[in-house]
């Protein structure tokens, strides 16, 4: 369980930092064709299933950010030789789950 979630931890900061990366290059794409087209509507459907995607693979992350949590907090319960992967694994995974969902909060906080 330990390693489960020490990997998972890894893992998953990979997929942030590709979920950050996609995010900021489809705003770029958006905000540089409204620009040039002055038609930000026709930029922004063009992009609408990169966008999908990417909103799918932030939830799935949280998703297994949370089991990563699990399963390293588990770990640490129990008495075994390697508790720094446990530790570091719960540690990972619950500061990228708890961002996540504070950018869920964030994000609809403009939205009434």
């Amino acid at each position: 369980m330990a390693k489960a979630s020490f990997v998972i931890g890894l893992v998953s900061v990979g997929i942030w930092i590709l979920v950050v990366v996609v995010s900021m290059v489809v705003v770029a794409g958006v905000v540089a064709g409204s620009h040039a087209n002055q038609d930000p509507n026709a930029t922004m459907d063009s992009k609408l299933p990169l966008l999908m995607f990417v909103g799918f693979l932030g939830i799935a992350n949280l998703i297994l950010n949370i089991v990563g949590f699990f399963l390293g907090t588990a770990a640490l319960q129990k008495s075994i030789p390697n508790k720094w992967q446990a530790g570091v694994g719960a540690l990972i995974n619950g500061v990228a789950a708890a961002a996540m969902i504070i950018l869920f909060i964030v994000g609809h906080g403009g939205h009434h």
